[in-house]
């Protein structure tokens, strides 16, 4: 029997037309390969089909539902997973941003008594970009310490078609790349374990985001890092009320000291055009183009597509 995934779709499971499934899109590929044009799309963000693959005949397993709400305090559940992941957590890291969701880990881990974890912060020097300023200003009201990972816009254009291959999924923009420049600058640094927010805006939204929260985590395991982030665990997901607002947690982060943070609007992230001359072979996108009969294009989709079906070719 073909098993579930969780509902996050953290870990990843395929299976084949033929019955075969794997935890590897690669050991389900058959060649020559056949391209799934509404898979390619549902990376891209422009398919509703969750479950499809870029290839034919392959399908990502479906996730688990989720638990049955309770009538739990959520700052409780939160802290009781933070307090889980301290304690077992070998070797942590915490992933920090400019957000709610990375403040209220750090906090909820302040309420547990235990020792401050680091805390990594990517800078890449892109306007409107970058949470450096935000990130430090939140570890210093809790306490951390953060220190701050460099990399250039051209070192994460050249970072992309690696993200692609590991993660078995064309990239929709640069962002998710981010995650895989932060995992490897945290496991250089001698961490085990990133401790991140991710699922959060699906736990409250109370719909898995699956065309995020799969990618980063596999980026994160493939960098060698365990990923732990307390919104995965069922008793948070539970005890969350559905809210896109997330007002639960923003009052959580609030009563920690960063008032300022939960008044503010969500940000939305996503990285500026860069030049990806580096990464595209034109006449390889243009015979994948016509083979899945859509337009051509120089973007982060059709780069990274092009470079995971060579991996792919390859396997």
């Amino acid at each position: 029997m073909t098993p579930l995934r969780d509902w996050h779709g953290v870990t990843r499971y395929y299976v084949r037309a033929d019955g075969a499934h794997a935890p590897t899109l690669a050991a389900l590929a058959t060649h020559p390969l056949r391209l799934s044009r509404a898979g390619v799309l549902a990376a891209w963000g422009a398919s509703a089909d969750d479950l499809a693959t870029i290839l034919l005949d392959v399908r990502q397993a479906p996730c688990a539902p989720a638990p049955p709400p309770i009538a739990a305090p959520f700052a409780l559940a939160l802290e009781t997973a933070v307090a889980a992941i301290a304690r077992t957590a070998t070797a942590p890291v915490v992933a920090l941003g400019g957000g709610v969701d990375g403040a209220a880990v750090l906090a909820a881990w302040r309420a547990t008594g235990a020792p401050m974890p680091l805390a990594l912060t990517l800078e890449t020097g892109l306007a409107g970009y970058d949470e450096v300023v935000a990130a430090q200003a939140i570890a210093a009201t809790l306490g951390a310490r953060c220190e701050v990972v460099a990399i250039t816009p051209a070192a994460l254009v050249a970072l992309a078609p690696a993200a692609a291959v590991l993660a078995e999924a064309p990239l929709y923009d640069l962002h998710p790349v981010h995650r895989l420049a932060l995992a490897q600058a945290a496991a250089a640094r001698g961490a085990t374990t990133l401790v991140t927010g991710d699922g959060a805006d699906a736990v409250f939204r109370g719909a898995p985001d699956l065309d995020y929260v799969p990618l980063v985590a596999a980026l994160t395991r493939r960098a060698g890092l365990a990923l732990a982030s307390p919104f995965f665990a069922p008793a948070v997901l539970a005890a969350t009320p559905r809210d896109p607002d997330k007002r639960a947690v923003r009052a959580y982060v609030a009563a920690a000291g960063l008032a300022g943070l939960a008044a503010a609007p969500k940000r939305p992230r996503a990285v500026p055009t860069l030049d990806l001359a580096p990464i595209l072979d034109s006449s390889r996108i243009a015979a994948l183009a016509r083979a899945l009969e859509l337009p051509p294009a120089a973007t982060v989709g059709w780069a990274t597509l092009d470079h995971l079906v060579r991996a792919l070719e390859a396997a």
